[in-house]
């Protein structure tokens, strides 16, 4: 296990070169992370953040293919997903606060947060944040960027048989090794240590969000979970505990898992519809289970609760 992208990363490799491979994907992540981490001084994200207001930064191809493809998920999501929360996630420092802001501190900050003020220039490949005090975080996407780029990193050597976790965020490369499915565990939202269900599957990236992740309980006792809406300041009250995107693209289950959590049940037919191929889980704060058709056969609860269908269609060659 290695530390990389601000989180834990773990890879298990079959292959008789297994050491070195693990060792390409370790140098992989850090590399990224010295382009895409707002923590790390130098990073190009760090460069955009701190010229906000100011003049474009010129930035490589990777940033700049993941900034536009964020922006993307922004416009899909009506403004749900925006990467320019970063102001917000400072005003609520979960990894030290355990108060909740004053309201009025919000709604400066929420001012700062809108997607629209990211100025990208293709032909010169720059980036700018219109407004100063504006400034990126990657983290509901950086991950899912990582982990593409490691899994295809990994087929490129002729790896077929591989496990990447950055961060809780699983990568799968073929079967196991005897030409079983590998087996995820679905964490529990409510018990620390326990899953409430087992997915089979092969050859995927499986990325979940859930309010459990980060938070912090105030003197009231009322928990206050890190996922915000952009749009109000506050954590967001979807109904939603966690959910469990099952894609091809790991970028797109880093995405549309967080875009989910925030849009409720009620909107994840939109989902289905407009991204065929992936599969959703969801946990509601009732701990109801909720899976599309796709994973009827891959997915089994660990405590025998009800789970039920939400649509989509059933692909057996894909999953």
């Amino acid at each position: 296990m290695v530390y990389a992208m601000d989180t834990e990363v773990t890879c298990k490799i079959f292959s008789d070169e297994r050491s070195r491979e693990s060792d390409l994907v370790t140098n992989e992540l850090k590399k990224l992370e010295k382009k895409l981490s707002r923590f790390v001084k130098k990073s190009e994200v760090c460069k955009i953040n701190s010229n906000a207001g100011k003049k474009p930064v010129k930035v490589s191809r990777d940033t700049f293919e993941l900034l536009a493809e964020s922006k993307r998920y922004s416009e899909l999501s009506g403004g749900l997903f925006d990467i320019s929360i970063a102001p917000l996630m400072n005003l609520w420092d979960y990894k030290n606060s355990l108060s909740v802001p004053e309201n009025d501190r919000i709604e400066k900050t929420v001012s700062l947060v809108n997607y629209m003020d990211l100025i990208l220039n293709e032909r010169k490949q720059t980036v700018m944040l219109r407004k100063p005090g504006q400034a990126i975080d990657l983290g509901a996407i950086g991950k899912g960027f990582a982990a593409d780029r490691c899994t295809a990193l990994l087929k490129n050597k002729g790896i077929d048989s591989a496990f990447i976790s950055i961060g809780g965020s699983v990568s799968l490369i073929g079967r196991k090794p005897g030409g079983s499915l590998w087996s995820v565990g679905i964490r529990h939202p409510r018990k620390t240590g326990e899953l409430i269900g087992v997915l089979q599957s092969e050859s995927k990236h499986i990325v979940t969000s859930g309010d459990y992740e980060r938070f912090f309980i105030d003197e009231n006792g009322k928990c206050w979970h890190h996922i915000l809406n952009p749009k109000t300041g506050y954590p967001m009250n979807s109904g939603i505990a966690s959910v469990t995107v099952v894609a091809h693209s790991a970028v797109q289950a880093d995405a549309l898992s967080t875009i989910i959590f925030l849009s409720g049940i009620g909107e994840v037919h939109r989902y289905i519809e407009q991204f065929a191929d992936i599969q959703i889980i969801i946990i509601d704060e009732k701990l109801n289970i909720y899976i599309t058709q796709g994973l009827k056969d891959f997915f089994s609860s660990v405590q025998n609760s009800e789970i039920c269908i939400i649509g989509g269609r059933k692909d057996d060659e894909k999953n």
